[in-house]
């Protein structure tokens, strides 16, 4: 299975962006405030996008856990991955399954919960924010 979001990279905001969520029926529009990790060259996951399929209940095969480590490993090497883990945490209906910025869907589960933890339930904002002034900075 491929990730549920494929858009081509832009520099814009993907606010406008929706996907189908088949296993619901439902239309998600991304999150605004997180804008699509963008990459002036093609990385790994736009090129070999099969190597980033992952189900949710398949990962005690030892083929399928291999399969993992290496995509985890080539996420950590992709000068996006910080936004990645942005973007893929700020939209869990559109990433539910898959390797995204090097963790699995339950690993993504876990680290949200981290952050409302620490940051409150609206941690996108916070998070948005913290972006915005950064940006100013530079």
């Amino acid at each position: 299975m491929t990730n549920p979001i494929t858009p081509e990279p832009r520099k814009e905001s993907l606010a406008m962006h929706t996907s189908r969520n088949s296993r619901f029926g439902l239309t998600v529009q991304a999150d605004a405030r997180v804008p699509f990790p963008y990459s002036p060259t093609p990385t790994a996951c736009r090129t070999q996008p099969q190597t980033f399929a992952y189900d949710r209940g398949t990962g005690s095969d030892p083929e399928v856990q291999a399969r993992i480590t290496r995509a985890k490993a080539t996420c950590r090497r992709c000068p996006i991955a910080t936004a990645c883990l942005q973007w893929a945490l700020a939209h869990p209906e559109l990433t539910p399954e898959g390797i995204w910025a090097a963790t699995t869907a339950s690993e993504r589960t876990g680290l949200r919960h981290k952050l409302i933890a620490r940051l409150g339930k609206d941690w996108v904002a916070v998070v948005a924010d913290r972006r915005r002034v950064e940006g100013a900075m530079h």
